[in-house]
């Protein structure tokens, strides 16, 4: 999976509980260190997961967001 392919497949926004919307953001994408979070208007992240590879960060922030209640199982 390419970077543009996990931003399509990715939501950029969601509502957390306690800190409210958060929109995803790149910490790092560097060759075998790939970082994602949601970053929060109050300066607070959630979700924020690191993988080696775009495929494998894809599936760790998409079992945070269904486990979260996020997006639908």
């Amino acid at each position: 999976m390419t970077k543009a392919e996990f931003l399509l497949k990715v939501p950029d926004i969601i509502n957390h509980t306690a800190h409210g919307y958060g929109e995803l953001e790149i910490v790092s994408d560097k060759m075998g260190e790939k970082c994602v979070c949601y970053r929060h208007k109050d300066s607070t992240a959630s979700g924020g997961n690191f993988a080696p590879t775009w495929n494998e960060l894809y599936g760790k922030v998409m079992r945070y967001l269904r486990d979260g209640g996020y997006i639908e199982p």
